[in-house]
């Protein structure tokens, strides 16, 4: 990539200040969730293109998926063993949906909190309030986890190619 900003047709000025860690951490609250010192550090080293190009490039990589963290002795999901996902087990057992919603709900935190230094989280998080469904009424944790895959792998992709995905996503449906 160019290391000088490029000519807009948009009306947008090109930024012609000093890269200082003020607006380095103006970028990173815009684009991650929260801008920790050694992050405005690293990107402030960079300058601001590099860091832009940085933060738009989206990894295949996505985080692994949630585990089964809620088999208790009082309780136990009888088709995913304790530590084993269960993203891809359909249960219509309300009970277990439930556990499986929360389940999902921690680790998306975990993944926002230890998120990679790009945009995915966020656009994920943005594009969950554009196509809005509800935990509680898809009701089923593999469907919500499943939404939300589409929307963090098509997140800076193709728009039509991803309302296409969203619209006959289950999930959605069944919202």
């Amino acid at each position: 990539m160019s290391s000088t900003p490029q000519t807009s047709s948009l009306g947008l000025n090109t930024f012609k200040g000093s890269w200082l860690p003020i607006h380095t951490k103006h970028l990173l609250n815009r684009t991650l969730f929260g801008a920790k010192a050694g992050d405005i550090a690293y990107f402030n080293a960079k300058g601001l293109i590099s860091s832009v190009d940085e933060l738009l490039n989206v990894p295949n990589i996505l985080p692994a998926p949630p585990l089964n963290d809620y088999n208790t002795s009082t309780f136990v999901d009888p088709n995913v063993a304790l530590g084993n996902t269960w993203v891809n087990d359909i249960s219509n057992d309300g009970s277990i949906n439930s556990y499986r919603r929360n389940s999902y709900k921690k680790w998306l935190l975990s993944v926002w909190v230890g998120q990679d230094k790009n945009i995915r989280e966020k656009l994920t998080l943005f594009w969950s309030n554009h196509f809005g469904t509800e935990a509680d009424t898809v009701a089923y944790g593999s469907m919500i986890y499943n939404h939300h895959q589409i929307l963090r792998t098509n997140c800076v992709g193709n728009f039509k190619q991803m309302v296409r995905a969203v619209t006959t996503d289950p999930g959605m449906l069944r919202y």
